[in-house]
């Protein structure tokens, strides 16, 4: 680890100079609060223009060093689409299931043409998948699921950051040793903190600073693929739940308030103002406190996980569980809130 001291030291450097660089510069991409919105004065957003050029520079350094190798590249490839999707949808509002639609083709063709073999992934009860098509067009949408999930959530200062970062530090324990140092993947890990460490300190509340679509989008594709890459790299059985685990709040966040928007006739693809954590802020608890329930939300899942056998029988009775409590303090909070947007 010594001999990286340095390069992260400097990579911490840039994220903090150039992210304040952007904050205070005369222009810049501004958010402008809406009725949605949790925040009430135009804000700079699209900080992931400063935090995704630091990664992918230093993740190319990395390669060109021998650090990191081939199969990790198509990380690489994939933050760079993903990052340039979202800039484009923070300047020009792309409709949704444009966007939607490039995503999912984008992610099939990565997935069909950088993943070997199929054998490393399987659903409940060990039933593998033989044939190479369907896993792929299941996982395709699993993850591109996951990838918008994130850019949901990234309504509240520092929601989406802590999260990630929290979520790291258990990737060794929840997936593979691979992700603990000296491995190449613990040190690709790395990269992204201290090159979004910057970011953190302007989105902490009151945010100075938003990531965008640029930022959340990249975040979601690098967060729910590691794992894929690690274990189809060594053909490790990885089981399809396991990505629950993720982050598990932010799933059944967001899959409650699918089902509630759904049951509601609402078009579940229009920007809105009922997640769970946006209708905790508008309790006594307010933003941080709203802020720290959601990342120790999280603990209880990791740590009956990080117990279990990780058989399917406790991830169902455990997602369920959850998904009732959640769903129940849903419709609590929702019938005492007025006004939310349509």
């Amino acid at each position: 680890m010594d001999s990286y001291y340095s390069f992260f030291l400097v990579l911490a450097g840039l994220s903090w100079i150039l992210h304040a660089i952007y904050v205070y510069l005369p222009w810049g991409i501004q958010d402008i609060p809406n009725e949605r919105s949790l925040h009430t004065t135009p804000t700079r957003k699209s900080g992931g223009v400063v935090f995704i050029p630091l990664f992918l520079i230093s993740f190319f350094y990395f390669k060109n060093q021998g650090i990191v190798s081939s199969p990790i590249s198509w990380i690489f490839w994939g933050v760079l689409f993903f990052a340039t999707l979202g800039l484009l949808d923070d300047l020009l509002s792309l409709p949704a299931l444009f966007r939607l639609g490039l995503e999912f083709a984008f992610i099939f063709c990565l997935f069909y043409t950088a993943i070997p073999s199929w054998n490393f992934l399987f659903l409940p009860f060990g039933i593998s998948f033989s044939s190479f098509v369907f896993p792929c067009f299941l996982l395709t949408f699993i993850i591109v699921f996951g990838i918008n999930l994130v850019n949901f959530m990234d309504g509240m200062d520092s929601y989406v950051t802590l999260t990630f970062f929290s979520a790291l530090l258990c990737f060794g324990f929840l997936f593979s040793p691979k992700f603990f140092y000296p491995e190449p993947l613990f040190l690709v890990l790395l990269l992204f903190v201290f090159s979004l460490s910057g970011f953190l300190f302007f989105n902490l509340p009151k945010a100075r600073l938003f990531m965008g679509d640029v930022g959340s989008l990249s975040i979601g594709f690098f967060w729910l693929t590691l794992p894929l890459l690690d274990a189809s790299s060594v053909d490790r059985k990885l089981p399809l739940w396991d990505l629950f685990f993720v982050f598990p709040v932010f799933w059944l966040d967001g899959l409650s308030t699918l089902i509630h928007r759904l049951l509601q006739g609402k078009n579940v693809l229009k920007a809105h103002r009922e997640h769970l954590y946006q209708l905790l802020t508008e309790t006594k608890i307010g933003k941080l406190g709203s802020l720290v329930l959601c990342l120790l939300g999280n603990l209880p899942f990791w740590i009956l996980y990080f117990g279990s056998d990780k058989s399917f029988s406790f991830f169902l009775s455990l997602a369920g569980i959850g998904f009732v409590l959640f769903f129940s303090l849903r419709l609590g909070l929702f019938h005492a809130r007025k006004n939310l947007a349509e």
